[in-house]
């Protein structure tokens, strides 16, 4: 049988790349006892390209042709190959289905023009493509003398269904048995892998091949004999002389995946396992349920993003993030909580910088910690994912690999040795306290289930947390105003009044009153804008969360904005108030702020009351959150003629530079992303704490954000 090969591509006529599917498909028939008589080249030109394969179909049997199988406009080789043959082409829907998988897969986003590629030549009889997206296919003269086959460009789809598919449907037509197997190798790269082995990969019969995937590499083997017996004898001795030499770096033969393995072996010793993920957000809860009986060891997957989420949920102490989310501590304790949430045998927690950029704390892009937690000691991996250009989602594709990998050795008792064991009773010899309260909890609910049985409905809920809520503000307002004893030491520079609300909680910032509202608040401060949000001030869950300054401003600056965020919860409390103030009669009641700092006290005239949004999606961003100083006297004036400019009162109250502002900021829910905003400034020194209230107007025309308007 003579082949002929014809690649397709204008990169090859350029040598933009290397035409390395030529040499290795030459070397496969050859085994075959096929001669390949004729090489071309074509761009992607479908009139030369249609004469090149006119000529091939004259003086071969066997034609080949590589690339142009691709989603966009100039991969044209099917319909090439159909307008000369006078072939239809038809929806192959196995290869919709196989394309759909894919992308899923490498958690990519499939788009329209991909299901162009599942597209074949009526009658052919076609290669599902298991390392990427297009199918191949071979078309058969009706006598079957003849065979034109199609198979894609890049060498790494190229090459594994020459190995798959052709090969074997030559092997049918030419007499020949050939059997394959493969070997799934993790944990070792292409380069470092191939010495180990590198006479292997010489042997001709059977033959070993080695194709590098995303994050590992696969290594198939190809034997040729009389019978599929004798050929599967012959590649099983080659894999178990690899398996020797590679050792536990081979995590399956002829398996799916490395998630298929490890969850497998879990089933096989029936142990149970639960995952807290919040750099791979759930990639790895949704690889363990894609394997058929996954249900008999998984019950608990859970994405903690929030810092709030991981010390609600997975019991983590606050004290744990003072560096931040992304650490071997907190990773290690993500594994603990997940296997005690979940009643677990193994736990398995990932935090890392999935990208793009660095994070909030300098941890730079592609920095990931693993950590699985199995009986008394938890084990952590630090990974460094970013090489070159890599992508976030392959970051998040990495990630999961090497914690399923390490489950598959931590399950199977292999080598451990590259992590860092910890004990977890050392890790969590502080934690005793999260074993009772979980025992507490279950307690306060039957008790609670007893007592409201009947009666407790969600508005109740609802109402019963609000009052609560009420009650806990009411005992800290008179801790501020009342004081307490207590022995602690105060921070240098702190208001002696501080000292009770210290007491409790070291993030005290100040505290805000404003007449003829509920506000009466302490306020935080903390590295992270959104840790307060669900958070109350004695660092337990609450949906009303506590008044904080943004984490940037500095409190002992003069010409600060201080900017401070609270809910606007619809019973009034924290910031459901503000909205008050788009009243002018309100407003002219209640002019004055009263704010203290830790560093000292202050009265503040509201000068601007004002709608804005933060959403870039709905319009314009007025950033109002992002001015916290002013270089400037320039920059200062221009921002305060802003706020005035969007005021909804024209309040009469000159501003100047050098003044400190206050910033009240809370939500509003006409549309996502709106914002209502009380702006106020310091009274000076020797300045009378009143506003004269008879001037102030409705503003007639304040700048308003578009969406707003309409």
């Amino acid at each position: 049988m003579r082949a002929e090969l014809i690649c397709v591509g204008t990169e090859l006529l350029l040598g933009d790349i290397l035409n390395t599917n030529a040499q290795y498909i030459a070397r496969q028939l050859a085994k075959l006892g096929i001669d390949m008589y004729y090489q071309s080249v074509v761009g992607d030109n479908p009139d030369r390209l249609k004469e090149t394969l006119t000529t091939a179909l004259r003086r071969s049997e066997l034609v080949i042709l590589t690339g142009g199988l691709g989603p966009t406009k100039d991969d044209l080789t099917k319909e090439t190959v159909c307008d000369l043959l006078g072939l239809e082409l038809i929806l192959h829907q196995p290869s919709m289905d196989a394309i759909e998988t894919y992308y899923k897969n490498t958690c990519r986003q499939m788009t329209p023009n991909n299901v162009k590629q599942a597209y074949v030549p009526a009658g052919s009889k076609v290669f599902l493509n298991h390392h990427g997206s297009a199918p191949g296919c071979v078309v058969s003269s009706r006598k079957g003398h003849q065979h034109v086959v199609l198979l894609p460009g890049p060498p790494s789809e190229c090459c594994p269904m020459v190995d798959e598919h052709l090969m074997p449907f030559l092997q049918a037509i030419t007499g020949q048995t050939i059997y394959s197997t493969t070997l799934r190798v993790f944990g070792i790269g292409e380069s470092a892998l191939e010495p180990k082995v590198e006479d292997l990969l010489a042997g001709e019969n059977p033959t070993a091949a080695l194709y590098a995937k995303e994050g590992e590499v696969e290594l198939r083997i190809t034997a040729k004999a009389a019978s599929e017996e004798a050929a599967r004898a012959q590649c099983q001795q080659l894999a178990d002389e690899v398996k020797r030499r590679l050792g536990d770096h081979v995590y399956g033969q002829d398996t799916p995946g490395l998630h298929h393995t490890a969850v497998e072996l879990l089933i096989q010793k029936g142990l149970k396992i639960s995952t807290a993920e919040s750099c791979t957000g759930g990639l790895i809860s949704q690889r363990i349920t894609q394997v058929p009986g996954s249900s008999k060891v998984f019950d608990l997957g859970a994405a903690t993003y929030a810092v709030w989420a991981k010390r609600s949920l997975l019991g983590i102490r606050k004290k744990f993030f003072k560096g931040g989310a992304v650490s071997e501590q907190v990773a290690a304790r993500m594994a603990v909580g997940a296997r005690r949430r979940g009643r677990a045998d193994i736990g398995v927690g990932v935090t890392g910088v999935a990208g793009p950029g660095a994070d909030e704390n300098g941890n730079p892009e592609g920095l990931v910690y693993v950590g699985v937690a199995y009986k008394k000691t938890v084990y952590v991996q630090k990974l460094q994912l970013k090489n070159g250009n890599t992508s976030r989602d392959k970051i998040r594709h990495l990630a999961s690999l090497h914690a399923f990998d390490m489950v598959r050795r931590i399950a199977a008792g292999l080598d451990c040795s590259a992590y860092t064991a910890l004990e977890i009773k050392k890790l969590t010899a502080g934690d005793r306290w999260l074993r009772r309260l979980d025992g507490l909890r279950a307690v306060a609910f039957y008790l609670a289930l007893c007592v409201f049985i009947g009666s407790l409905t969600l508005v109740g809920q609802y109402l019963y947390e609000g009052w609560q809520n009420k009650q806990q503000v009411s005992g800290l307002s008179s801790l501020y105003t009342d004081g307490k004893d207590v022995d602690v030491q105060l921070p240098e520079g702190y208001l002696p009044k501080f000292k009770s609300l210290y007491y409790y909680n070291q993030d005290i910032a100040g505290f805000l009153r404003i007449p003829q509202t509920q506000i009466n608040y302490p306020i935080v401060q903390y590295s992270d804008n959104s840790y307060y949000l669900k958070v109350d001030y004695y660092d337990d869950y609450s949906r009303y969360g506590t008044l904080f300054f943004d984490y940037r401003n500095d409190l002992q600056a003069r010409g600060e904005n201080l900017v401070v965020y609270g809910h606007n919860m619809k019973d009034s409390q924290m910031f459901g108030d503000l909205t008050k103030y788009k009243d002018l009669d309100f407003y002219k009641k209640s002019p004055l702020i009263y704010m203290d700092t830790v560093y000292g006290e202050g009265v503040y005239k509201i000068f601007a009351v004002f709608t804005a949004n933060t959403d870039p999606s709905v319009g314009e961003v007025f950033d109002y959150y992002n001015r916290l100083n002013f270089v400037t006297a320039e920059a200062y004036d221009q921002f305060v003629s802003e706020l005035k400019a969007r005021s909804l009162i024209d309040t009469g109250v000159d501003v100047q530079f050098d003044d400190r502002l206050l910033t009240l900021s809370t939500c509003e829910y006409d549309y996502d992303g709106q914002r209502l905003v009380v702006v106020a400034r310091q009274v000076r020194d020797g300045e009378e704490a009143k506003v004269d209230t008879s001037a102030a107007k409705k503003n007639p025309d304040p700048v308003l954000p578009v969406l707003y308007k309409k």
